[in-house]
């Protein structure tokens, strides 16, 4: 068995590449946020700046859905509600 020379470098949990979540928030203009000034930060970081369209698409279809379910829900808690009143 061959040790290593010392002294060995320390091992690093982190890749040094921290990464940093953005809150939807921003994304969303009609909520205030600005798309536009997060591609222009992604260009200058030399990011793919498609990902913001993505992430925009992303977010209106899953508000969509968000929308279906909830409708669908209100229509669950209405006819629960009916049941419950023609069983008393």
């Amino acid at each position: 068995m061959v040790l290593p020379e010392f002294p060995i470098e320390p091992i690093s949990l982190y890749s040094g590449d921290i990464k940093m979540v953005l809150d939807i928030e921003l994304f969303r203009p009609e909520k205030g946020g600005n798309p536009d000034y997060i591609r222009e930060n992604q260009r200058k970081r030399f990011k793919d700046v498609e990902l913001v369209e993505t992430v925009i698409n992303m977010d209106n279809l899953w508000r969509q859905h968000r929308h279906k379910a909830d409708g669908w829900n209100k229509l669950k808690n209405q006819c629960s509600k009916e049941i419950g009143e023609k069983m008393k």
